[in-house]
């Protein structure tokens, strides 16, 4: 690459909204664009070599410098993600991911790689993982008509895997038709209910029994996007199974209570009987 073409490309690269770096066939960076010196709140001088090293969370510092090495040995691309000192002090997620480039005769020319800001994705994650309550991301699936026949785990928390008892990897991109081979012929009609939730857009509360699962669920269902929808579990059946033992109490206690409200009766006759028979 001669040096019109490499100031060009430069140009165009420095006006790229993401923090963008390249290093060189020494592994070492020497350019950074705006977008990344605005980011960290560094000069190019301060990024440049292994400057911008300085700038990773140490924790998170032999994680990024085994990838970028592993990966850089073999000419292969990369992502990894890490906490990057931010301009005001603060440091946040960033995914970063970096791929080797040639010249037009297939030379090594080092490394370019790009970064996005996944700060508030990290959030999400740390508060999605951490839910109490099962929470669940679906695409719908539909026949030729668009009636919901099935649909699809796209993403689940940790609470959900305790519900259903599968784990993660063994859920996503699998139909539930596929992990509840019984769903569709249970009467709580989930995939029906999901369906009109991810066709119309519109929101659901309801507690069903899982016939599957033989468990009792409050459900939250809601449509981010038309196609897909987000459902929240709470495992309710100990409370059902309270609910259903005072029940069936109560309906002791009445029938009891039908019982001696049926002697009293019984009583207050045979003492009108005793009383005729003695005014005789």
């Amino acid at each position: 690459m001669d040096n019109y073409q490499d100031e060009l490309y430069l140009r165009i690269i420095d006006q790229f909204p993401n923090p963008i770096w390249r290093s060189g066939t020494d592994g070492k960076c020497n350019f950074f664009n705006k977008a990344w010196l605005l980011f960290t709140g560094r000069t190019m001088e301060q990024e440049m070599g292994d400057g911008w090293a300085e700038g990773v969370y140490k924790e998170d510092f032999d994680y990024c410098l085994k990838t970028y090495t592993e990966a850089f040995a073999k000419r292969e691309s990369f992502k990894m993600e890490y906490r990057m000192r931010y301009s005001d002090g603060t440091y946040r997620w960033i995914l970063d991911s970096g791929s080797p480039f040639f010249d037009e005769s297939n030379n090594f020319l080092g490394y370019i790689g790009s970064c996005y800001d996944i700060e508030d994705d990290k959030k999400y994650q740390l508060l999605f993982s951490n839910m109490v309550s099962g929470f669940a991301y679906h695409k719908i699936i539909t026949d030729e008509t668009g009636t919901a026949v099935d649909y699809e785990f796209i993403d689940i928390n940790k609470a959900f895997e305790e519900i259903i008892g599968k784990q993660k990897a063994e859920l996503l991109g699998k139909r539930v038709t596929e992990i509840l081979p019984g769903i569709k012929d249970d009467p709580a009609d989930w995939i029906g209910k999901y369906g009109q939730v991810a066709i119309s857009g519109e929101s659901v509360k309801f507690e069903n029994y899982s016939s599957p699962l033989d468990k009792w669920f409050s459900v939250s269902a809601y449509c981010p996007v038309k196609g897909f929808f987000v459902t929240i579990f709470e495992d309710i059946t100990s409370r059902k199974k309270a609910e259903k033992e005072i029940e069936e109490k109560m309906e002791e206690i009445q029938k009891m209570n039908d019982v001696m409200i049926g002697r009293e009766l019984k009583m207050v006759e045979l003492k009108e009987e005793l009383e005729k028979l003695q005014n005789k």
